[in-house]
């Protein structure tokens, strides 16, 4: 029996010295060297807003569209002549939704590798792999996108290939920065214009919070940035509405496995070297739970409503919701699927 432990005991110490130090580069800390070592100050427990949506309503919304071939419509948009929404998806190209009838329509692709014909079969959305993230340097990743109100063109976040530009017809779209001051973007993430036209975008870190911040551009703050709401969880992105409220779509609530794994660097650098995918890294941080939450905020910051689907029968994992015509429009950077809900459904 001592022989038989000492064996186990041996084996459990080689595997743990090889994940340590990951020779085949399998891990996902071998992809992110610096993500599992910065230390991220949370707010504490006691400031998070305790809201919820006691009647569960985004369960009672609608799957508006489903996406053949590939998942993750992070961001929609509508363009200049009421047609949409527009989404990116994880093979690189961005749609138009052109009603049940028609369905969605390839509008623009952001990789200009899909010109060499390699390249174009493993971007081919009816090649099973093409949604596998490792294939998203090649094939592009539109994120947030928005249309330019005056020229009609359509400005895109790409993670991999930085701001780009298509025209109103679409087609390949055009790189307009993937640097700033000789410094490569990381992970070109959202976007949008003031009431110039000027665009703003953003470059994400990896330093995740439960708050938005508040940056001014005019004004006797001109310059500083200040705390514009504290959440009760993880925000991705933030949709300004008709009315100058904002929709804000959560990754999960805030909950041990992320706050334990924020808070102490060893644990994250521990899940980040285990042989796991980054979607299932991302499951042990939302909990386990498919959820989606969605939180409606005045402009002041104060929440005015939040709107769950907390087993996720209905709506998952959503990353921004949309709001037009009395409808939200909500898209998942993790599923197939855009999801509709109406505003005037009380339960």
């Amino acid at each position: 029996m001592a022989n038989w432990a000492t064996i186990l005991a041996i084996g459990i110490a080689v595997i743990a010295f090889l994940v340590g130090i990951d020779p085949l580069r399998i891990s996902l800390a071998a992809d992110f060297p610096n993500l599992a070592k910065k230390p991220v100050a949370l707010h504490p427990i006691s400031s998070q807003p305790e809201v919820r949506d006691i009647h569960n309503r985004l369960k009672n919304a609608g799957i508006a569209a489903v996406i053949d071939g590939a998942v993750g419509p992070e961001s929609l948009v509508f363009d200049n002549e009421g047609r949409g929404p527009y989404t990116g998806v994880s093979d690189g190209r961005v749609l138009r939704w052109d009603g049940p009838d028609v369905g969605w329509t390839d509008f623009a692709v952001t990789s200009p590798n899909r010109n060499s014909f390699s390249e174009s079969e493993i971007c081919d959305p009816k090649n099973p792999p093409a949604p596998n993230p490792e294939f998203e340097h090649i094939c592009g990743r539109p994120l947030g996108m928005r249309f330019h109100r005056k020229t009609g063109d359509l400005y895109i976040a790409d993670a991999y290939f930085g701001l780009l530009l298509v025209g109103s017809e679409g087609g390949l779209a055009k790189t307009i920065a993937n640097e700033a001051e000789g410094v490569p973007f990381r992970f070109t993430n959202d976007l949008d214009f003031d009431e110039g036209g000027e665009i703003y975008f953003t470059d994400s870190s990896t330093n995740f919070q439960r708050r938005i911040l508040r940056y001014w551009l005019k004004g006797p703050k001109m310059g500083s940035s200040e705390v514009f709401a504290l959440l009760p969880g993880f925000p991705d992105n933030v949709r300004r509405n008709s009315e100058g409220n904002f929709w804000v779509a959560l990754h999960c609530r805030r909950n041990l496995p992320t706050s334990l794994a924020l808070s102490y660097p060893w644990l994250r650098w521990v899940l980040f070297k285990l042989p796991i995918s980054i979607k299932q890294l991302y499951y042990v941080f939302i909990g386990g739970t498919k959820h989606a939450i969605a939180i409606h905020l005045d402009e002041d910051g104060k929440i005015l409503e939040v709107l769950e689907d907390q087993q996720g029968s209905t709506v998952k994992l959503i990353s921004e919701v949309e709001e037009r015509n009395g409808q939200l429009w909500m898209g998942s950077v993790m599923v197939p699927s855009v999801t509709l809900y109406a505003l005037d459904n009380k339960l």
